[in-house]
């Protein structure tokens, strides 16, 4: 049985005597810099045993030099993809996750993720606990790097809740509940609805139109002071138009706090009406001001849900 050739090389085929000349004299391995004084091997590896004045390689060094940079490419491979994760961590820097990994795909990065929790919630309830009915490989977009659409790829799980008595997806802290993006998008998402029209912000983004209304619901409803209700005495109404002023809606403004508490479309009685509804019999009560323009929707609205506010007209009608 007829041995290897002492020169086989981290490639897997044969070099012949000429090729490891050339490697001692650096010509292969100058372009990264690993070759010895000598002119093989790793910086000070006197072991490896080469002359650069005869231009060859003693044949019984020559493969463990191979071998050593062999084991250098892969202990550089590792160093790198570990700086790779290290660098996503940071710049993602999303709470319970951790980068596993990262590729291209159509054009867009898929970065690889994993939780770095085991407890599972419910999503409707907080309910908590270990153990999940099922699990499935799911994806969220994220905010783009490097000019480059970035989605999330990970594990996803589902639970039994005993509170809601139902199987559930798990809450996970970097996206919401029913959502395909992460909250970091999701909320960029809705800055860009406040400033420019939906049409603009789907453009920007690259999602429908129908999308960006519904990130800016979920982000809203999110964000909803739940005590804005609270100790409300003077309120002011109005409407203001969209769409070319065919649509409408109503706004209700707190005097005191000077903050919008509620909105919804339309300008009729009916919608004014539902605003009370919400708020509730006693909190109708304690309002003592509301401030109109001369709309006879609003003033009928306010005579029949407010039994004791007084009805002011403002200067501005």
């Amino acid at each position: 049985m007829s041995q290897a050739a002492p020169w086989s090389g981290i490639t897997g085929r044969s070099r012949r005597p000429q090729e490891l000349s050339r490697l001692a004299a650096g010509d292969e391995r100058s372009e990264l810099g690993l070759y010895c004084d000598e002119g093989c091997g790793r910086e000070g590896d006197s072991a490896l045993e080469c002359c650069r004045s005869t231009g060859k390689v003693r044949t019984d060094h020559a493969e463990e030099c191979f071998d050593g940079l062999s084991a250098l490419w892969t202990s550089l491979h590792e160093a790198l993809s570990v700086r790779i994760t290290t660098l996503l961590n940071k710049l993602i820097n999303l709470h319970g996750v951790r980068v596993t990994g990262l590729r291209l795909e159509d054009g867009s990065l898929v970065i690889g993720i994993a939780r770095t929790f085991k407890t599972l919630s419910c999503p409707h309830c907080g309910f908590r606990k270990r153990g999940r009915e099922s699990r499935s490989i799911r994806r969220w977009r994220h905010i783009g790097l490097w000019g480059n659409e970035v989605w999330l790829e990970g594990e996803i799980r589902r639970l039994r809740c005993k509170k809601c008595e139902a199987v559930v997806t798990e809450a996970v802290p970097w996206a919401r509940h029913d959502s395909d993006f992460t909250k970091s998008f999701e909320d960029a998402v809705a800055l860009l609805a406040q400033q420019t029209s939906k049409t603009a912000v789907a453009v920007l983004t690259g999602i429908s139109w129908a999308t960006v209304g519904n990130i800016a619901e979920r982000v809203v409803a999110e964000h909803l002071d739940p005590d804005r209700f609270c100790g409300i005495k003077r309120i002011a109404v109005d409407e203001i138009s969209f769409r070319k002023r065919h649509r409408y809606l109503t706004v209700v403004t707190d005097h005191d706090s000077r903050k919008v508490i509620w909105l919804a479309e339309g300008k009729s009685s009916d919608v004014l009406k539902s605003f009370f509804t919400e708020l509730g019999a006693d909190a109708c009560a304690a309002i003592e001001i509301a401030t109109i323009d001369m709309s006879a929707a609003y003033r009928k609205a306010i005579l029949e849900g407010l039994p004791n506010a007084k009805i002011v007209f403002d200067h501005f009608h």
